[in-house]
């Protein structure tokens, strides 16, 4: 007779909970601030009658954007970068994270089940001296050797969310989620902008650097021209000098150049996560640098 109304002042007041719990929360809902920056335009005055390279259009973003600048290379790299890239492997993992506790806020407000259960087989020692050998061993005794126990256990317990305690975690959990998800993207476009940056860098530095090494050639004919006039006495010993310098002056810009190009290789073998050796060989070989495309949609990287 106690029990049951123990059980039904419970409901009484389960009843009773529930449209609290449904309708009180704790603190107030957020509200996103408005921004203090509202730019209205990316693009800059345009001069009347000056042609542009590029110009910006409203077109939506290619998520594969790098394809627009033609070469097949820089594609298979960025398509790599994805792979390799520790930025990103980093990113993912933390958004990994943050699902994995949106999964355990959310089990706040659901019922916690628990069961439990053993088995266990024994015998017992005819040699052993404790009454239980003795009972085993007595004549007529129902006591089975060996025996087995078995244990079963079952309980359930869930928490009354009265205040908004469990519905608040949800929110700051699907909030971090949102927010590593924007990250990741983040990480993405940096690390895609990047690599075309330091690949067309690294194009640009090989085109110096073949000009460069044309222009030495070329001084050093004109060099040895000036000599061989200087011999025939059809110019002097200045002019030689000057030619010889120009020569020096030109040579030592080569090792600068060749180790910037070294330099931006190692950095998009970086970038993919891999070794420089992987990506000088395969960069080594001079390519024609990637055009901008007429069309640039606006918020390209």
């Amino acid at each position: 007779m106690f029990g049951a109304r123990l059980l039904d002042r419970f409901w009484v007041l389960a009843a009773i909970a529930l449209p609290i719990s449904g309708c009180t929360v704790m603190g107030p809902n957020f509200v996103p601030p408005e921004p203090a920056w509202k730019p209205t335009s990316f693009t800059g005055n345009i001069v009347p009658g000056k042609e542009e390279k590029s110009r910006a259009t409203a077109e939506p973003v290619d998520p594969r954007w790098w394809t627009q600048l033609g070469d097949h290379l820089l594609t298979s790299l960025e398509t790599r970068l994805v792979e390799g890239n520790f930025d990103l492997r980093i990113a993912t993992s933390r958004l990994a994270q943050a699902r994995a506790q949106l999964g355990v806020a959310d089990a706040a407000g659901v019922p916690v089940l628990n069961a439990s259960g053993s088995a266990v087989a024994a015998r017992q020692s005819r040699e052993g001296t404790n009454s239980l050998s003795r009972l085993a061993l007595a004549p007529g005794s129902r006591f089975r050797d060996p025996y087995q126990l078995f244990q079963a256990g079952f309980d359930a317990s869930w928490e009354l969310d009265l205040w908004g305690r469990a519905a608040r975690g949800v929110e700051a959990a699907e909030a971090s989620v949102a927010e590593r998800e924007e990250a990741l993207h983040d990480t993405l476009v940096t690390a895609s902008a990047e690599l075309a940056r330091d690949y067309v860098r690294l194009r640009g530095a090989q085109r110096k650097l073949q000009i460069t090494r044309t222009n030495l050639d070329l001084a050093r004919q004109s060099l040895n021209l000036t000599r061989q006039r200087a011999a025939g006495g059809l110019t002097t010993d200045l002019d030689v000098a000057n030619a010889a310098t120009l020569v020096a002056s030109i040579d030592a810009q080569i090792p600068a150049l060749e180790q910037t190009a070294s330099e931006l290789a190692n950095a998009i073998a970086l970038l993919l996560g891999a070794a420089p050796e992987t990506t000088l060989v395969e960069l080594a070989a001079p390519r024609a640098v990637p055009l901008v495309p007429p069309a640039v949609p606006s918020g390209l990287p």
